[in-house]
Formats: C-alpha cells, structure tokens, sequence
C-alpha cells in the first residue's frame, strides 16, 4: 500500500482569510497508484520529492520527476498517476481564498502552465513539512499555516522567476492584480485597472487573457463576487450592503451577475 500522510482542516475563519490552509500531506506511491479524473473545490500544489510520474489537465499530459511542481486548479478535471518502474512521493497542500490567484499568476501557476521545475526542493518541502506538523483549527493556528504557506509560494515565486526570466510582461499583470484587491470595492473600470498598472487597456487586455485565460472584466466580476460570498457568509448584512461593499452600483444587477457565477440567488446563498 502507499505510505500516506494527510491533514485537513475544518475551519469557520476560512472565508474570512485571504488566503487559507485547506489539506496538506505527502505520499509516497505504489507502482502505478493513481488519483482521478476528479475535481476539488480549492486549489492543490504538489512538490515531487522523488520518483516520476505523470499529471493529465484539461487534456495536456506532463510526465514529472523529482524537483517539479504541479498545479491541480480548482473545479478543473485533474488526473495524476504514479510511474510503474520508479513511483512518486510528492508533498501538497490544497488552499484557497482572495488572494490565491495573485500568488499564483506571480509563481506562473495557472490551468495553461501547471507545472515548473523547482531548483532548491528541499527548501519547498521542509515548508511543507513543517506546515503539516502545524496542526489545529484555532485562528492563532490558522495564522501559523498561512504564514508558512505564504513562505512556500516566496520560495515558488523566486523559483518561477528565476526559471522563466520573469519580465516587464508579469510586472504589469501583478500591478493590474494588486490595484484590483485594493480597490475592488469602489467604482472602478477596466480603464482604472489599466492605467493603476501603467498600461493602456488593450495591453490590459492581451495580458489578462494569456496570463490569467480571462478578461479583465470578468476576473473583477468574479473578484467581487468572491468578496460579496464571504460577507453574506460571515456578517449580518442584506444582499444590497453586499452588493454595493463588493463594488455593485445596482443590486438588481448584482443578484444576476452572482446568480450567472455561484448558481444560485444571493438571498438563497445567505440562508
């Protein structure tokens, strides 16, 4: 049997924290062991720490080995199996929250590029590691897994960058991202964004849909959706305080565009 190590945590703090500690664990695989097709409702980030492997995504396959990260997006079809001859052991963690597509456009981790080769391995899995061993679900607990995670994306961050040449390109991106997470709230446009991150909107544009496989547009929408979910989850406010504290100006328009992402009404999605 594989050797398997996991621990998950339950927490009521994770909608109000950008950016939270769903799972972390390591593996070391059978001949041939296997995970999926299936999908999760967070994203993973896996570290091979030996043997090879390989990963399906959206019909791209990667055959891995040890010092390659992969990345499983959330609700996206994922498989990944074990080689016969030489067998895996990968550490992961699953995370999610407001931040989480910041980090990972800056550690150039997306459902197009999944996977990089990480120099210095051992520094990403002690991470990993010590981030297992802090267990509990209280909210100073909560902060300590955070914080390692936010040290295992500096390590991811600085890798990709080194690996890729990060350029000029990235730069703006990484400004258009920020200008959004602090100012999603008030009444900007596509135009603010561009000119906060110092570039027409067109470029705008073009980088959104080759870093981020969306417009800047719909990654706002979704941003503030994102926003409005978690004060509907955690404070005592009605659909129209949520509307206009994620950055709506109409909350007729706000329970369509939120019905269009989450599925359902915002006044249903608060009982």
């Amino acid at each position: 049997m594989a050797e398997f190590a996991k621990q998950s945590f339950i927490s009521e703090h994770h909608d109000s924290m950008g950016l939270a500690v769903y799972n972390c664990g390591s593996q070391s695989c059978e001949s041939g062991y296997s995970w999926g097709p299936a999908l999760r409702d967070h994203h993973l980030i896996h570290i091979v720490a030996s043997g090879s492997g390989r990963f399906v995504l959206n019909d791209s396959e990667y055959r891995l080995s040890a010092g390659d990260v992969f990345y499983a997006p959330e609700s996206e079809m994922v498989f990944y199996q074990a080689d016969d001859d030489d067998p895996w052991e990968y550490y992961w963690v699953g995370f999610s929250g407001i931040d989480s597509q910041r980090l990972l456009a800056a550690a150039s981790l997306s459902a197009e590029s999944p996977i990089f080769h990480l120099n210095g391995t051992d520094r990403a899995v002690d991470v990993l590691k010590r981030l297992y061993n802090s267990t509990g679900n209280s909210v100073a607990d909560e902060a300590r897994m955070t914080g390692l995670l936010y040290e295992l994306f500096s390590l991811l961050i600085k890798g990709s960058g080194e690996l890729s040449g990060r350029n000029e390109r990235d730069s703006y991106v990484q400004s258009a991202l920020k200008f959004i997470e602090h100012n999603f709230s008030s009444p900007i446009s596509v135009s603010d964004i561009a000119a906060g991150a110092g570039i027409s909107r067109s470029h705008l544009y073009r980088l959104f849909v080759e870093h981020l496989n969306t417009t800047p547009n719909e990654y706002l929408t979704r941003y503030r959706i994102k926003a409005a979910q978690e004060l509907l989850s955690r404070h005592e406010v009605n659909v129209s305080e949520a509307a206009y504290s994620s950055g709506f100006s109409d909350p007729l328009y706000f329970s369509r565009v939120f019905k269009r992402i989450v599925g359902v009404a915002p006044s249903r999605y608060k009982k």
